[in-house]
């Protein structure tokens, strides 16, 4: 096993940290959200810069994180959050296939354990007053689960995880017939009848937005139709909460000119259909937010409609897959085939703590069930 020397320090020169970041990016095979595009604009918003782990073997950069501590009160301990804070007004903007960023020629040799020993050993080093006790991995890849499975000397806990949902494009295309005739015969009529319905008011087309400016007025238009869908369902919807907002205006400034964000209008005619919000990585195309025009009319799909025509304006370029990532929704059900599974990841050092902790978690189970 080849081993990596690690170290520890704050991560408060962004420019510095980027040049580094990125060209670890190009050895490593991270996805959307362990790339700068996504961890720069989070680093513009927080308030207290992260710590840097780094890893290097010999004079070469192989392993990269960012973590925010977090005090658990004395009963707990502290802990330490991979690439989110550990405040949930923040954290809502979901990170999701979560894990460290590693050269891919680490591959198999345990380097996400090592990574996970020297986060605990750090937290060990730095005691109660800086330390931590528990690294916590929220919107873990599934990958990242199972190469900490088993490692010895760290207990592993797992929260309640959620199948990712996607629709393979490499695989329609080399199989022909298109993305509707995969489709259960119910779906099918459903976005036939609602395209009908549109098409009644103007021919449909989907449009991307061109430069910056167009994608920041089209992501303020989806704000408002996702807030309107939310509030009548009497919930607060996400433009509303902590930094989402100022977030993501970052994201697609920083992210739209790199290819790495895109932004769909759905159209009939005049009329707006619907908004899509997509990430861009490698071949994938990750589905993050929308907002959509419901009516009255239960014929009209919006959801179903703007996604199988974004999925065939994807099918028609290069994009491998068109990826709905975690989280319930019918249409995601409707459209996609189940993909690896997201949850959150806990590791912690074996001890009376941590026995005590988890008897704890069982009681409260318990009395909620």
């Amino acid at each position: 096993m080849e081993r990596i020397a690690f170290s520890f320090r704050p991560a408060d020169n962004p420019a510095a940290l980027e040049a580094l970041w990125r060209d670890l990016e190009t050895r490593a095979d991270g996805g959307f959200f362990l790339s700068w595009d996504w961890l720069g604009p989070w680093l513009g918003e927080i308030d207290t810069p992260p710590i840097l782990l780094e890893g290097r073997s010999g004079d070469r950069v192989v392993a990269l994180a960012l973590l925010c501590p977090v005090d658990g009160g004395r009963l707990s301990g502290g802990a330490v959050h991979l690439h989110e804070t550990g405040q949930p007004d923040i954290d809502s903007l979901f990170i999701e296939y979560n894990g460290f960023l590693l050269d891919r020629g680490l591959a198999g040799a345990g380097a996400e354990v090592q990574c996970a020993e020297a986060l605990l050993a750090e937290g060990a080093r730095r005691g109660r007053a800086g330390g931590w006790e528990r690294v916590v991995i929220g919107g873990a890849a599934e990958s990242t689960g199972a190469a900490l499975a088993g490692a010895a000397g760290m207990a592993l806990r797992s929260g309640h995880g959620m199948a990712s949902r996607g629709v393979d494009l490499a695989a329609i295309r080399a199989g022909g017939g298109g993305f509707l005739p995969r489709l259960s015969p119910n779906t099918r009529y459903q976005i036939r009848r609602a395209t009908r319905l549109y098409e009644a008011r103007g021919p449909l087309a989907i449009a991307a937005a061109p430069d910056v400016p167009q994608a920041l007025d089209w992501f303020e238009a989806m704000g408002g139709l996702h807030q309107e869908t939310w509030a009548a369902r009497g919930r607060a919807g996400a433009f509303g909460q902590g930094i989402f907002r100022g977030f993501h205006r970052r994201l697609i400034e920083s992210g739209l000119p790199r290819g790495a964000v895109e932004l769909l209008r759905i159209t009939a005619g005049e009329a707006v259909v619907g908004y899509l919000y997509n990430f861009r990585h490698r071949g994938t195309v990750h589905y993050y937010a929308s907002g959509f025009a419901y009516e009255d009319d239960n014929k009209a799909r919006p959801g179903l409609v703007c996604h199988a025509l974004a999925i065939e304006h994807h099918l028609a370029g290069d994009a491998a897959r068109y990826d709905f990532m975690a989280g319930d929704g019918r249409y995601k059900e409707s459209l996609g085939e189940p993909g690896p599974e997201i949850s959150t990841l806990v590791l912690e050092r074996p001890g009376m703590r941590v026995s005590l902790g988890n008897a704890l978690r069982r009681v409260r189970q318990q009395l909620r069930g």
